[in-house]
């Protein structure tokens, strides 16, 4: 999460803050209802009015671009009015969900720049060479607009893998099912604890590999025996490692984004208050083709999702 100081100067009068923040609400109940495009369309009327009245002159509302220059960004805020409104970044896992949409932007008659996380830069630029992609803020632009709104303007959603990576890497041929195993996001309530999936690395005619950085790392040296792991660079080398795996086991964070942009099966363990993309008590997802999830019945409790995972994988094996 980033602070930005000019966004205190953004939005007009307390009152003006009640609405926006209600066009959010009702987007995100929307999402939960099922009717995504139609919470996407009031998100980005939420994200519009959060910027400057210059802003949102140039704000970009789908029409032809006429050759002007268009920027994507990748920074919004978040109206709290309990504890203060602050500024958010998009995750990378969202951009690599909206990177579905970047084929759409490179057909227009414009000169298309997306801010993004450096991470990103090698697998994007691979698929979208007619795109540009940066880690600042372009001096010049004509337009603007947001990348998680991207669906709000394009009107669409389809499964269909997107990305791929631009080289591949071979894994020690092996007669196991290679299943990759993420365990920690940056948000804490939907990581887990390693030492939970002692049913899923206790099974036989599996091998695992450890698809993870940071400090998730130490939790490693306990389960050596059973987890490999190479060291993972950018999205663009973990997506060419994901592609050598028959199966991704995720929590909700950016490796179940990839692995289903790649067209790779992979379930995901979702909390209990998951975020509002997954819906509500379903196990298939519009976003991804490939994708199965697993959910909490209730907090604290991921035995119950892990025994279940369990269960489906010895059907595999």
């Amino acid at each position: 999460m980033a602070m930005v100081d000019n966004f205190s100067n953004r939005l007009y009068s307390p009152a003006s803050e009640i609405d926006i923040e209600s066009l959010f609400l009702q987007a995100r109940q929307l999402i939960f209802q099922g009717q995504i495009l139609e919470a996407y369309k009031l998100f980005n009327e939420y994200i519009k009015n959060t910027l400057s009245a210059d802003e949102q002159c140039r704000y970009w509302d789908g029409s032809d671009l006429r050759g002007g220059r268009l920027y994507i960004f990748d920074e919004w805020l978040f109206i709290d009015r309990t504890f203060g409104n602050h500024s958010e970044l998009i995750g990378l896992g969202d951009y690599l969900q909206y990177a579905r949409y970047f084929s759409f932007l490179a057909k227009l008659d414009s000169q298309i720049t997306i801010k993004c996380n450096q991470a990103l830069h090698r697998l994007f630029r691979y698929n979208f060479p007619n795109l540009t992609f940066t880690a600042d803020k372009p001096t010049c632009y004509d337009y603007l607009f947001f990348g998680c709104s991207l669906p709000a303007v394009f009107s669409s959603i389809s499964s269909k893998p997107y990305l791929k990576a631009s080289q591949p890497i071979y894994l020690p041929k092996t007669d196991k099912l290679r299943i990759g195993i993420c365990w920690a996001a940056s948000v804490k309530m939907r990581s887990i604890p390693l030492k939970a999936f002692e049913p899923i690395l206790k099974l036989s005619n599996c091998e695992f590999w450890a698809i993870q950085k940071g400090n998730a790392l130490a939790e490693l040296a306990e389960y050596s025996h059973r987890l490999n792991h190479i060291e993972l660079q950018d999205f663009d080398h973990t997506a060419a490692v994901v592609n050598e795996l028959d199966l991704i086991i995720s929590v909700d964070t950016s490796v179940a984004h990839l692995a289903g942009s790649i067209g790779k099966p992979v379930w995901v363990l979702l909390p209990l208050d998951a975020d509002a993309r997954w819906g509500s008590n379903t196990t298939q997802t519009d976003w991804y083709s490939t994708m199965r999830l697993f959910r909490q019945p209730e907090q604290d409790n991921w035995a119950t999702p892990i025994s279940e995972v369990s269960l489906a994988l010895k059907q595999l094996v």
